[in-house]
């Protein structure tokens, strides 16, 4: 048979030029459908991979790299599919814009920036976290390849514990801000989670990394998107 995707003659399941899989026909709605369920597949789909990083985060993330990735969406996917979750969800949620008043321009700019694309821009620290993870916890050799999965399920799954916050942006500053608080409270102890079922020795070490690097991330990714803020303004 011919591939439709190189046009090379070949025979078997897959094409051994691009390895197309044989048997490609038209997308009709039930094709649609079928990814939509494979996505939704609480058995090996992405619902069972935010589940699985739910109930046993470090447990699930040291499965993925020991090999067993077949029940789990890849990292770079899950990642990329709940950033897009979330900034779907942020941008119909048309946070009031009374809530930047108080600010000045500059803060401003970056709140606006936040509050749209928030979940979009805070991707761009995911090679930092790893290279932190890396640097903080090198006692367990991992490749920097490993720490980038790693991070990758983590934000992708604050990503998800984002929403929650979404509503309490609706009910003024105050609820926003509490919030917030929470929110950022929950992320940190989740990443401190990860770090202690991975790569930590002692919980010690996994909440002191997890402060730090998050501390230090952020800190550098704030001050970069103000110093952008500024030159447009």
């Amino acid at each position: 048979m011919r591939c439709l995707n190189c046009s090379e003659e070949f025979t078997g399941r897959y094409c051994p030029h691009c390895g197309q899989r044989s048997g490609v026909t038209r997308l009709t709605m039930r094709t649609l459908l079928d990814y939509v369920t494979e996505l939704a597949n609480w058995e090996r789909g992405l619902m069972h991979t935010a589940a699985a990083l739910l109930r046993r985060p470090g447990g699930t993330i040291e499965d993925y790299l020991a090999g067993k990735r077949a029940d789990y969406v890849n990292p770079a996917k899950f990642l990329a599919l709940m950033v897009s979750l979330a900034l779907i969800a942020f941008w119909f949620a048309s946070i009031p814009p009374e809530a930047n008043q108080q600010h000045a321009e500059i803060a401003a700019g970056i709140a606006r920036a936040m509050d749209r694309f928030g979940n979009a821009l805070l991707l761009l620290t995911v090679p930092w976290f790893a290279l932190g993870t890396r640097w903080c916890f090198r006692a367990k050799r991992l490749n920097y390849a490993e720490h980038l999965a790693m991070n990758a399920y983590v934000f992708g799954e604050q990503n998800l514990f984002s929403l929650a916050v979404l509503p309490f942006h609706h009910f003024g500053q105050t609820a926003a801000g509490i919030a917030d608080a929470v929110y950022f409270t929950v992320i940190v102890g989740y990443f401190a989670v990860v770090l202690r079922g991975v790569v930590a020795k002692a919980w010690w070490s996994a909440i002191t990394g997890a402060v730090l690097i998050t501390a230090v991330v952020y800190a550098i990714f704030y001050a970069a998107l103000a110093a952008v803020v500024w030159v447009i303004l």
